[in-house]
C-alpha cells in the first residue's frame, strides 16, 4: 500500500497495524513532510494554532519508593529534593501568576501521604491559576476533596502503555493502577491528562502507538503530553543517547 493510501486510511481508521505501518514508511522527505502536514491539520482542526504556556511546581511531595523507576533522577540520591514547604510553595505560584500563565500542576514524587496536597491547591486557587495534579497514588475519596478545592484535571500517565515493560522500568507501579485511575477522574467528570515516554531503550514506537489509541477512548482527555527520553547520570539508563526529537 503506497504512503497516501496508508494515511488516508489512518484519518479514517486509526489502528496500531495502520499507525505503526504509516510511521514505517515515513522514512523520506516527502513522506516526513506530508505526515507533517496531516498532523498539522488535525491539530488546527481540533485545538487550533494558539500557543498556551504551561507551568508545574516540583516536588510538591517526596517520592518514598524502595525501588524507585530506573530512569528517575530520585534513584540517584544526590538528585533527590525535598517537597516545597509553604513559603516556597506560595512564592512559586505567585510568580506562576505573574508571568501570566492562567495553570499550573502540581507534581510529586509516589508517596501516599497528601496531607499537604489541600493547602497547596488553596494557595494556588487563591491565586486565580487553574490547578491541575500529577501525584500518586490518589484515592478516590481525595480525587472528590480535591475536586472540590477546584482542581480540574489530574494525571494518570500510562508513560510506557504495556503491562511488562511498565514494570520493568517502574518496578514498584503499574499500567492497570494507572488505567483505573484514569478511568475514576473520568467517572468524577474531571479533565484526564496523561503522559506518554518515547525513546526507552528496548521500546517499540508501537508502544507509545499503543498508549495513544489507549487515551483516545477516554472523552475526558484534555491533555497528552509526549516526552522524550533523557538519560539521568548515575541511573540504570545513563548510557543511551537522549531521545531524537525528529529520528
Amino acid at each position: 500500500m503506497d504512503f497516501e493510501k496508508l494515511l488516508e486510511n489512518v484519518s479514517e481508521r486509526p489502528t496500531l497495524k495502520n499507525c505503526s505501518a504509516l510511521l514505517s514508511k515515513a522514512k523520506g522527505y516527502d513522506e516526513i513532510r506530508s505526515l507533517f502536514d496531516f498532523a498539522s491539520k488535525l491539530r488546527d482542526e481540533n485545538t487550533g494554532r494558539t500557543l498556551k504556556l504551561d507551568s508545574f511546581i516540583y516536588p510538591v511531595k517526596k517520592c518514598v519508593m524502595e525501588k524507585y523507576c530506573i530512569y528517575c533522577s530520585n534513584y540517584v540520591e544526590k538528585f533527590r529534593l525535598e517537597p516545597l514547604s509553604s513559603e516556597e510553595f506560595c512564592k512559586a505560584v505567585e510568580y506562576i501568576r505573574d508571568c501570566g500563565m492562567k495553570r499550573v500542576t502540581l507534581e510529586g514524587g509516589y508517596n501516599p501521604d497528601n496531607s499537604k496536597i489541600p493547602e497547596f491547591i488553596r494557595m494556588a486557587r487563591e491565586t486565580g491559576l487553574e490547578v491541575a495534579l500529577d501525584i500518586y497514588p490518589i484515592s478516590e475519596n481525595e480525587l472528590e476533596v480535591f475536586k472540590s478545592l477546584g482542581v480540574s484535571e489530574a494525571y494518570a500517565s500510562l508513560e510506557i502503555a504495556e503491562e511488562k515493560l511498565f514494570k520493568h522500568f517502574k518496578p514498584e507501579e503499574s499500567l492497570e493502577e494507572r488505567i483505573k485511575l484514569a478511568k475514576e477522574i473520568c467517572r468524577q467528570k474531571m479533565g484526564l491528562s496523561s503522559t506518554l515516554l518515547l525513546g526507552l531503550p528496548g521500546v517499540r514506537d508501537e508502544v507509545c502507538i499503543k498508549g495513544i489509541l489507549m487515551l483516545r477512548e477516554f472523552d475526558c482527555l484534555r491533555h497528552l503530553t509526549i516526552s522524550g527520553f533523557n538519560p539521568v547520570f548515575g541511573t540504570p539508563l545513563e548510557g543511551p543517547n537522549p531521545a531524537s526529537p525528529i529520528a
